[in-house]
């Protein structure tokens, strides 16, 4: 039997709240005691009972609890993609990007990806949570994108940042594998709605779905984060027990055996007290940096907000000087070597120009990232 199959191991590696360091017997009189925690109890036991009745509209919360179809089928792709390919990339953002992240900082080794091939057993991993190009591009010397796998994650199927990644690496793997791009690319998404699963059926790719009402950061223990943890060498059906147990742990009514409802009692009654404290580090008369406590305070602060064309932008933050120059160098594109000698645009832009490329008919249907790609081509050639 697997250990973390076994209920004396799993009570063994439990987690243990410590709260010793926020009561008066330890820090005194800024500390709280036993009487500031249960003074509200009543409060406490009607919050549990509340997260108890909201359970069936937490979808993400039975996770842990049913997803061992789809971990066979996992842990036969991870398999695959360990054996055959160098480099495994998340193409996503917010949550997507966020809990595979996490999970391997926290079960991997810290250099995973600087550890020979021999000790890591399966690729190197990346994920790209960013659009700008000079990331991508970078990504694109670190690897060979005949021996990657891609993975693209996005709940609605839509986003724009993910399928302009997608587009961009689809691009470049058709124009190296030919038909046997797709072999190349993992869907997750929503089974039924939006671009990225009519993209997948239409190209054949490997598609895994995203369950309904289970999104963002909370998506972790389902395909969104668990393809990647396999890949890299992570047990996930162990990984899906200790968060069951943890489920289990958590949904406990009595707060005073209740590890999350505990924490959240103490911040908050500390919160009261004005126990807000932050460190700052200062530098006396004679250069000496010392350490101080400083109560802050939060505030939620109203923003206004107002939608300028680019053009605008050099107005507000260049003096005459320099806007006379910004126009100037407008107006050429940079390409003007006796006035920009050091301009990267002239080469990169006006003489190297980029070659064209169509965009395909479905990725345009989705009425937001085709808006977006309107806008774009607008500054096409400029800098």
């Amino acid at each position: 039997m697997e250990a973390y199959k076994d209920k004396a191991w799993q009570r063994s590696m439990k987690l243990r709240l410590d709260i010793n360091c926020m009561m008066a017997d330890f820090v005194g009189e800024h500390g709280l005691s036993m009487a500031d925690i249960e003074k509200n109890s009543a409060l406490y036991i009607k919050a549990a009972e509340s997260m108890a009745a909201k359970r069936a509209n937490m979808k993400w919360r039975e996770l842990p609890h049913n997803q061992a179809e789809v971990v066979a089928r996992i842990k036969t792709v991870a398999e695959k993609v360990r054996s055959e390919y160098d480099a495994f990339v998340v193409l996503g953002i917010g949550g997507s990007a966020l809990g595979p992240i996490a999970v391997q900082q926290a079960l991997s080794h810290l250099r995973y990806n600087e550890l020979s091939r021999e000790r890591r057993g399966g690729p190197r991993l990346y994920v790209e949570d960013n659009v700008d190009p000079e990331r991508m591009a970078s990504l694109l010397d670190v690897i060979d994108v005949e021996k990657t796998m891609f993975n693209v994650i996005t709940k609605s199927g839509g986003t724009s940042e993910t399928m302009s990644q997608l587009l961009y690496i689809t691009r470049i793997l058709k124009d190296k594998l030919g038909d046997k791009w797709s072999e190349h690319v993992i869907a997750t998404t929503d089974e039924v709605k939006g671009n990225l699963i009519k993209i997948a059926k239409a190209d054949g790719l490997e598609t895994f779905y995203v369950p309904d009402g289970v999104g963002g950061r909370f998506s972790e223990l389902c395909p969104v984060g668990l393809i990647a943890a396999a890949v890299c060498g992570i047990d996930i059906e162990e990984l899906l027990a200790g968060a069951a147990y943890m489920d289990e742990l958590c949904s406990e009514p009595d707060y005073r055996s209740n590890m999350a409802y505990m924490a959240a009692i103490c911040e908050t009654e500390a919160m009261k007290k004005g126990c807000n404290i932050s460190t700052e580090t200062r530098t006396d008369s004679e250069g000496n940096e010392y350490e101080v406590e400083v109560p802050y305070t939060y505030y939620i602060c109203t923003v206004e907000l107002e939608n300028f064309d680019l053009s605008h932008v050099p107005v507000y933050i260049m003096d005459t000087e320099t806007l006379s120059m910004y126009a100037v160098y407008m107006s050429t594109l940079g390409n003007r070597s006796d006035l920009f000698p050091s301009s990267w645009y002239v080469d990169k832009y006006i003489t190297t120009p980029p070659e064209d490329y169509e965009i395909p008919a479905e990725y345009l249907s989705a009425e937001r990232f085709a808006a977006l790609i309107t806008e774009a081509e607008k500054y096409l050639g400029y800098p």
